[in-house]
């Protein structure tokens, strides 16, 4: 083994609880450059395991967004503490701290709102190249609000993946939740769809979702397929398979990101036959309203 692979493997594996790996059938994924048995995803990180031999995936080979050339590890961070201000009349946000890291992005603020108000407010982190980072989830925490006091004070945490490319700045933006407009957008499977002569499934005003490919095994099912839009992780979601009574297929799992710079996908049914109907079915995802005078640009070069 290669001894660069067998530190990465080390670094990264060790103390991992166990429902933090999954494995996922090579046949699931694409562009690996390797003739996989298996995947192992663990802590962010995603490797090839062939005949015994573990194999760094090539589309998640990468550098850290800020410092060195070298390929960057799990135990490799850098923490910037920019302490941004940005408030509107309703809300007010101070960005305390930001971590980049080869497995994910963390960003902290602290948060000043009105007492007792759940505003449908989300956050978004994008950068200057156009990449939007895949959220992965947030914690907040806010502590005993003064009797008749109209401000509550607290902290969020929301963690996004990693960046894929060396960007100059992050940007961070808080928007509106809005409901989607439209109905849900059918297509029949009546051919196979291939890269070449994908499925199109309009989301309404978002964008659409490109179906390359369904594989038929003994165990699962794969669909393969990409994103294009405004909101590609939301809109990833947003679309189901049905059976020929019009019944929806439950998912095995979540949907797998295999290029994620890409928005590139698989979602994994139970066993089908290329001979029974299939529809898929589109839900209309709406655009975001962003709050630009609480959006925060986080610079990451001199």
């Amino acid at each position: 083994m290669p001894e660069k692979v067998a530190l990465r493997m080390e670094s990264t594996l060790a103390g991992l609880p166990a429902r933090d790996a999954r494995r996922h059938p090579s046949r699931s994924l694409r562009g690996m450059g390797v003739a996989a048995a298996s995947i192992i995803v663990a802590g962010g990180a995603l490797f090839a395991v062939s005949n015994g031999a573990l194999q760094e995936s090539p589309i998640w080979k990468r550098v850290l967004a800020v410092g060195s050339e070298r390929q960057a590890g799990p135990a490799d961070t850098i923490t910037l503490s920019p302490m941004i201000d940005r408030r509107n009349g309703t809300l007010s946000i101070t960005l305390t701290q930001v971590t980049l890291s080869s497995t994910d992005t963390e960003i902290r603020l602290n948060v000043e709102r009105p007492s007792g108000v759940n505003l449908p407010i989300g956050y978004e982190l994008t950068d200057d190249t156009g990449y939007i980072y895949q959220p992965l989830g947030s914690d907040s925490g806010f502590g005993p609000t003064p009797r008749n006091s109209p401000i509550e004070k607290g902290t969020m945490t929301f963690r996004y993946g990693p960046s894929y490319d060396k960007p100059d700045y992050l940007i961070f933006r808080p928007y509106e939740y809005r409901n989607a407009q439209g109905s849900d957008y059918r297509v029949n499977v009546t051919s196979a769809p291939t890269p070449s002569h994908p499925l199109v499934l309009p989301q309404g005003e978002a964008g659409s979702v490109y179906v390359t490919g369904i594989e038929y095994g003994e165990d699962e099912t794969v669909v393969r397929f990409y994103v294009e839009g405004e909101v590609p992780w939301e809109q990833a979601y947003a679309f189901t398979l049905e059976n020929e009574h019009g019944e929806q297929i439950n998912r095995l799992d979540s949907a797998f990101p295999t290029n994620p710079y890409r928005y590139e996908f698989i979602m994994r049914y139970p066993p089908l036959t290329p001979d029974e109907p299939l529809t898929f079915v589109a839900k209309p995802v709406a655009t975001r309203k962003y709050l630009g005078d609480l959006e925060i640009r986080v610079p990451l070069s001199d």
